[in-house]
């Protein structure tokens, strides 16, 4: 099946005419129009582009319908005129979205320094609980009860960050334990628990990694391919867990249970005890389909839609169609970092999740001429001649954003536990 990319072919501009869908691949900030792939509507447009001595042009003749020779002179009274209030216009638009794309930046940018924070002070979090602190506990059940309200309000997008540094175990201990409660948050909103249920579910997702600081390295950050998993030390980190849990003190049975049991499977082929069936607290079972997820994200260039993927393929049968349906559901059709081929042939990445509608997402459209940041950012709830049609083939996707991908994480935009003031009670 033909791809978009494979239908655009060169053309110069004395070429152009009106009804031919063209595409501009210069800098957005090199030409007036707001978009770089639209059909040409009037012979005023194709002036633009004449003028603007652009060289770069392509035309998609499948999705072309140009005027006969005959139907468009040359040089029609008045066009200087018109040509001048025309760009007049679409640089009044391009200024007015330039002030949206800036906007987004802003958010973008606040949601990556409250999730580094929040990130930062989860580890310290865990290292607290490590330490057997018990002040440590009165501060998670702050942050957790914090999420929970967030959650429950429905102000809580997934969003796009760049981290700054390299992730290492300890780092990535925290970014799962981070990612985890929110999701956990998003899962227990859509299959209805019950605020405490919430509460115990979230705490568990916090703190279900905490164990993990007591393995070796190369056993604490679990890959997809399971080697990890084969090791019987790395089967004891939920025991390790629950371990640190009773040493600080403060929390639930319930919240202790569901982190002993969230690596068992229902078929009895998890860990550490093998247990099966009804024997299995099933908020335990929530929170193993999410850290499953998380696992088959954890490599660099993995897509999290194929995560997904594999998720509805081999766990599927295994959690239930509940559980699983669920969890697709409230990741999103199109997660945080997934690239897409948008209706018109553009190429985007997925930043930011509405939870108004998660098949229109915010948008930053890929500068395929080389570069790391987008040029242009969509809220596709705004922009409603667009969508997205596909997954964008990888072959399609510049080097330097795939590069940049290794970079990234995505997570939701969560208060940092120590600047909470919330009337929660430690668990």
């Amino acid at each position: 099946m033909a791809t978009f990319d494979d239908n655009w072919v060169p053309i110069r501009a004395d070429q152009l005419r009106v009804g031919h869908y063209v595409k501009i691949n210069h800098s957005w900030f090199d030409h007036p129009f707001v978009r770089r792939i639209f059909p040409i509507t009037s012979e005023e447009e194709v002036a633009i582009i004449r003028n603007g001595r652009l060289t770069k042009l392509y035309v998609d003749h499948g999705r072309s319908t140009p005027a006969s020779p005959s139907d468009s002179p040359q040089r029609p009274p008045g066009e200087e005129q018109r040509v001048a209030e025309l760009v007049a216009e679409l640089k009044a638009e391009k200024n007015a979205q330039l002030d949206r794309i800036q906007e987004h930046r802003a958010a973008l940018e606040a949601t990556r320094e409250i999730y580094s924070e929040t990130v930062n002070n989860t580890a310290e979090l865990l290292g607290m609980l490590e330490a057997g602190d018990s002040g440590s506990v009165k501060q998670l059940g702050l942050w957790v009860g914090q999420v929970v309200e967030t959650v429950i309000n429905g102000q809580s997008p997934l969003a796009l960050v760049a981290l700054d540094t390299p992730v290492d175990g300890q780092q990535r201990i925290a970014l799962l334990a981070t990612d985890a409660v929110g999701i956990c948050g998003v899962l227990g909103r859509r299959m209805g628990l019950d605020p405490q249920e919430m509460m115990a579910l979230t705490t568990a997702a916090a703190v279900h990694g905490c164990g993990l600081q007591r393995l070796p390295a190369l056993l604490m950050d679990e890959s997809p391919e399971g080697m990890q998993r084969a090791s019987s030390v790395f089967q004891l980190y939920p025991t390790r867990s629950v371990e640190i849990l009773k040493a600080c003190g403060g929390f639930t049975q319930t919240v202790q249970r569901i982190v002993q049991e969230h690596r068992e499977r229902p078929d009895g082929s998890g860990f550490p005890h093998g247990l099966a069936g009804d024997a299995i607290h099933p908020l335990a079972l929530l929170l193993g389909a999410v850290r499953e997820f998380q696992v088959q994200c954890r490599a660099p260039d993995a897509e999290p839609t194929a995560a997904l993927a594999w998720l509805y393929r081999e766990l599927r049968p295994v959690y239930g169609a509940q559980i699983i349906d669920q969890l697709v559901s409230s990741t999103t059709v199109y997660p945080p970092g997934t690239f897409v081929e948008l209706s018109d042939g553009s190429m985007a990445r997925v930043l930011r999740v509405n939870e108004a509608d998660r098949m229109r997402p915010v948008v930053g459209i890929l500068d395929e001429e080389g570069g790391e940041r987008e040029m242009q950012i969509l809220d596709l709830l705004q922009e409603p001649q667009l969508a997205i049609r596909s997954l964008a083939q990888r072959p399609r996707v510049p080097p330097a954003w795939l590069d940049a991908r290794k970079r990234s994480w995505y997570g939701m935009g969560l208060a940092p536990p120590q600047s909470i003031r919330v009337g929660a009670q430690a668990m």
